[in-house]
């Protein structure tokens, strides 16, 4: 009945940074399209992922999705 603590899986998720960024991304836009943030803050406890806040990147979603597709 051993259970890894914070530090192991700490340490696990940051040597599978790209698998966990691909994975946030994708639970993001699931979310998104079941309508259950609502516009709230969707986070990871302690977990820093790379963002891009320039100008062009922001916007409601329906924006970004038209951004997205052009």
């Amino acid at each position: 009945m051993h259970y890894p603590d914070h530090r192991t899986i700490s340490g696990c998720v940051s040597s599978m940074h790209a698998e966990v960024v691909s994975l946030f991304r994708d639970i993001q836009v699931v979310c998104e399209e079941q309508h259950w943030l609502g516009g709230t803050v969707f986070a990871l406890d302690g977990f820093k992922l790379p963002s891009n806040a320039s100008k062009p990147w922001r916007g409601a979603v329906e924006e970004l999705k038209q951004k997205q597709a052009k």
